[in-house]
């Protein structure tokens, strides 16, 4: 996420829970290189990048920057995502509960950042 003011711990979540779906470097295990599983997985991170991509962040307006932020913390607080069907072939991608506090406490934070940012 370049641009934001971003802790170790929260990176390291986004990149274990986030990043096979949102950014322009997923990890696909083996079988993601095999038909159908491949076209799945293309689609599904096809469309998880168009809605949120964390590698082009710092493109975003601050305005879209703060809604994903909120949107993220909502989702994750509501266990929307990551999706279950990610984290049954991911079990690593699980997020704790005070892993989700956490993610929450600096995403308000980064968003009351932002906020300072735009008033300037």
């Amino acid at each position: 996420m370049a641009g934001a003011q971003i802790t170790p711990a929260v990176a390291g979540l986004l990149q274990r829970g986030c990043s096979n779906c949102h950014s322009d470097a997923p990890q696909y295990p083996w079988y993601g290189y095999v038909f159908p599983v491949s076209s799945w997985l293309q689609r599904n991170t096809g469309n998880g990048r168009q809605q949120l991509n964390l590698s082009t962040w710092d493109q975003y307006p601050k305005v879209r920057q703060l809604r994903a932020l909120s949107t993220m913390s909502n989702m994750m607080r509501q266990r929307d995502m990551p999706p279950e069907a990610f984290m049954q072939l991911h079990p690593e991608a699980r997020l704790t509960p005070a892993e989700v506090d956490s993610f929450a406490t600096w995403a308000a934070s980064e968003r009351a950042r932002l906020i300072e940012e735009m008033g300037r």
